[in-house]
């Protein structure tokens, strides 16, 4: 028995493949899924399905004999695709007298400018914490949807964890790449409130733990960083 699960792309969204990688191409930036490294015993597969006359939205298909493994790979698919769409967000609030964090760019020493979040939380020395500036992720440049673009070249059914034919570091060697935006940004939109904004959800909630890390919210006085839903 193979189960499969069919998902839906937007009109905003191309999914393209290299090598082993699904790309996915957005308004906000680029992303991939590496299949030989969600799958390694190759029990899945990816169809990709392009737009036709008759329908509005191209569709992305994945079948595998396990069932945890196929909702597991379409949780991944679909948090690819809202990242490159809609981005994440996760909202970061000081609760404690005097609490208060401000962004600033400040100079150290071998790294050159670097964007900080100060905090004010109570302690006599000063807290900081140094966002990212760029990310390490490279690709190469791809053709919008129309007549000859990459998405209609694809072959119909990748399979997970197959070798394709084509090394991995051809893709850094493209002198066709560029880099992409930052995974996750911070912006500071009121001083007892943080706001993570990033493409790869990964990379947003990692953040979030990093810097609630800074001062966790304790049981008894109600007081640290608080992640919320909502400002």
């Amino acid at each position: 028995m193979v189960f499969t699960t069919e998902i839906q792309l937007p009109n905003n969204v191309q999914v393209t493949k290299q090598s082993n990688f699904v790309m996915f191409h957005g308004p906000l930036g680029i992303n991939k899924i590496s299949l030989n490294k969600i799958d390694t015993k190759g029990i899945g597969a990816i169809q990709i399905k392009k737009r036709q006359a008759n329908r509005d939205l191209g569709r992305i298909i994945v079948y595998s004999p396990s069932k945890c493994f196929c909702g597991l790979v379409s949780t991944i698919i679909k948090n690819k695709i809202q990242g490159v769409s809609r981005g994440f967000l996760i909202y970061i609030r000081l609760i404690g007298t005097g609490f208060r964090v401000t962004k600033q760019l400040r100079t150290f020493q071998g790294k050159g400018p670097l964007d900080i979040l100060n905090f004010k939380i109570g302690y006599n020395h000063e807290t900081i914490f140094k966002l990212p500036m760029t990310s390490n992720f490279q690709c190469r440049a791809q053709e919008p949807y129309g007549n000859g673009s990459s998405l209609e070249k694809l072959d119909p059914l990748i399979k997970i964890g197959e070798p394709c034919g084509v090394p991995a570091s051809s893709l850094q060697s493209d002198a066709s790449r560029r880099r992409c935006s930052a995974p996750a940004r911070a912006f500071c939109l009121q001083p007892t409130l943080i706001c993570l904004y990033g493409i790869e959800k990964n990379q947003v909630t990692q953040m979030a733990a990093k810097i609630r890390q800074i001062s966790p919210p304790s049981t008894y006085t109600t007081k640290g960083l608080f992640i919320v839903k909502s400002p």
